[in-house]
């Protein structure tokens, strides 16, 4: 059901760009926003239609940077701020969200019969945890789904005769995040220790998001290796699965995808935003 419904999300996204891009953003920004001023008037649950009613918003926005012909990391950043303004959101009305769910206070109470005081004080900081970081994985949620949805959009726009081609999304291995951006991860690491209360949710959020994207920059920098190297096929296969299986894929990747922002390994920083296929 979960995959279900992330990929009713991305069709949804990219079904707004496409859209956009054949009639044009006017004409398709009333329907885009409707879901999301339906859920928060309360037509419609707001818990349960939120994720789907962000997603015409984020094909809106990129349809809107390609009008004005922007480079495709300015398009993906604009396109996320549907992400950011949700985020804030949650992390403003985090003690909401703290508030045990019905099944977990069921959970709980079944496990304070037969469970350790200990089990049960893991469960709960693993909880508060999770609840603390929400805000920051619901916008890469929706860097994710932007990212996801112009890839759809372009390998569609270009099969289908109905549809304006798309420019192409750039290669993976050429993929490199703007270097200012290492002081939102200095940023928020200094809030993270030194702020209270929603400033310290703001620090550790920031610190998490900026994580998953030096991640993804550190994936980069391997696909990158793989690449020059020669390496193809199988033992690609078998280097991807060793590094996703190791246990340490996610720090080593972030080491690498950090690191890259002051030795810039591909000598990427001084050129154009590469174009390509997202192989």
């Amino acid at each position: 059901m979960v995959l279900l419904s992330l990929l009713e999300i991305l069709a949804l996204a990219t079904a707004t760009l496409l859209a956009c891009g054949k009639y044009g953003t006017r004409n398709m920004a009333p329907l885009a926003a409707l879901p999301l001023a339906a859920t928060l008037l309360g037509i419609i649950d707001f818990e349960a239609a939120l994720p789907i009613a962000m997603a015409p918003p984020v094909g809106l926005i990129a349809a809107m940077q390609l009008e004005r012909g922007r480079a495709y990391g300015e398009l993906i950043a604009a396109a996320s701020i549907p992400g950011l303004v949700l985020g804030l959101f949650m992390l403003a009305n985090i003690d909401d969200w703290v508030e045990s769910p019905e099944q977990l206070t069921l959970a709980m109470s079944q496990l304070e019969e037969a469970g350790t005081p200990e089990e049960i004080a893991a469960i709960q900081i693993l909880w508060s945890t999770m609840v603390r970081l929400l805000p920051g994985f619901t916008f890469v949620s929706v860097l994710l789904m932007a990212v996801l949805s112009y890839g759809a959009g372009h390998f569609f726009s270009g099969r289908v005769a109905m549809f304006a081609a798309m420019p192409p999304p750039p290669l993976v291995r050429t993929w490199r995040l703007w270097d200012p951006l290492i002081w939102v991860l200095i940023g928020g690491t200094c809030l993270w220790f030194l702020g209270t209360g929603m400033l310290e949710d703001l620090g550790l959020n920031a610190v998490t998001v900026m994580l998953v994207l030096y991640a993804a920059q550190g994936f980069s920098v391997a696909r990158y290796m793989v690449w020059r190297l020669g390496i193809t096929g199988f033992l690609e296969l078998l280097f991807y699965g060793a590094l996703l299986f190791s246990g340490l894929a996610l720090p080593l990747l972030a080491g690498v995808g950090l690191m890259d922002t002051w030795f810039d390994w591909r000598r990427l920083a001084h050129r154009a935003e590469p174009g390509g296929d997202s192989k």
